[in-house]
């Protein structure tokens, strides 16, 4: 993919969800409740993050230069997020159906469970 989103854009390729068949393989019509779930996605590209000028101090004289930083992204490439049904843009991009929208977009970051070889004990 050549697309290099700009500040706090984030690419994102959906993971879409099982649509449910009957045993004979008859797709069910999406219920409401599946309408009103966020989608799931995977981050193929973010933006460097948002720019914030910070503001001189009260004391400094006037014409004093004010600096421009980046608020830092806190989605990173590879992560599973889960993002709201609406304020995205879809677009196709090397025959794959992409999102973009801005960080603020996102729900939250899916952890991957981790398997552990012991059970946890509950109750000591």
């Amino acid at each position: 993919m050549n697309l290099k989103p700009l500040n706090d854009i984030l690419v994102i390729k959906r993971i879409m969800d099982e649509q449910p068949r009957t045993s004979s393989g008859i797709l069910l019509p999406p219920t409401e409740e599946a309408a009103d779930t966020p989608y799931t996605g995977v981050v193929l590209a973010a933006g460097p993050g948002k720019p914030c000028t910070i503001q001189p101090a009260a004391n400094v004289v006037d014409g004093a230069l004010r600096a421009v930083v980046r608020i830092p992204m806190q989605v990173k490439v590879g992560d599973k997020v889960i993002y709201s049904r609406h304020g995205h843009q879809t677009f196709r991009v090397d025959g794959d159906d992409l999102v973009t929208f801005g960080q603020d977009s996102v729900i939250g970051v899916l952890e991957e469970e981790r398997a552990t070889s012991q059970p946890m004990n509950l109750y000591p």
